[in-house]
């Protein structure tokens, strides 16, 4: 049971055995298969991912969408996407860790309301964050949601 899939506030987001959702107060939604549409691959696994891999993500606040990509496979858009979505990575294992990667910085005018990230899932790293900074995270979160 990963914590984002418990979620109560609204949460877009692709898990590693490439299962697409949308969590909010009424549960989930599986957009597993809209996504898969949209990459013309409707196989099992079609959008899993593991260490080494590269997700990209480009969220267009005006326009409310995410855009997603999984290594050099063709990306999927999810609508809906609420102006104050913001991205996190949802680590379940001690020594996973993911890597912020810079956007391309030939991103036309038109989309100026567009934030890109990419992630680089790695094994084992300790992820730069020393065990101080970690519990002050975990503080913040469990203040946050209780």
């Amino acid at each position: 049971e990963g914590f984002a899939r418990n979620l109560a506030t609204p949460a877009w987001m692709i898990g590693s055995y490439g299962y697409v959702c949308r969590t909010g107060p009424s549960g989930q939604l599986s957009l597993t298969d809209h996504a898969k549409e949209q990459i013309g691959d409707k196989t099992v696994g079609a959008l899993s991912f593991g260490t080494g891999s590269v997700i990209t993500m480009r969220l267009n606040r005006d326009d409310g969408t995410l855009e997603l990509g999984v290594d050099d496979k063709p990306r999927f858009k999810l609508g809906g996407v609420d102006r104050q979505a913001r991205p996190f990575i949802n680590i379940a294992f001690e020594g996973d860790a993911a890597s912020l990667l810079a956007c391309d910085s030939s991103t036309p005018a038109e989309d100026a309301g567009a934030a890109e990230a990419e992630a680089t899932l790695e094994e084992g790293a300790a992820g730069g964050v020393t065990e101080e900074e970690l519990n002050r995270l975990r503080a913040e979160a469990d203040e946050f949601w209780s």
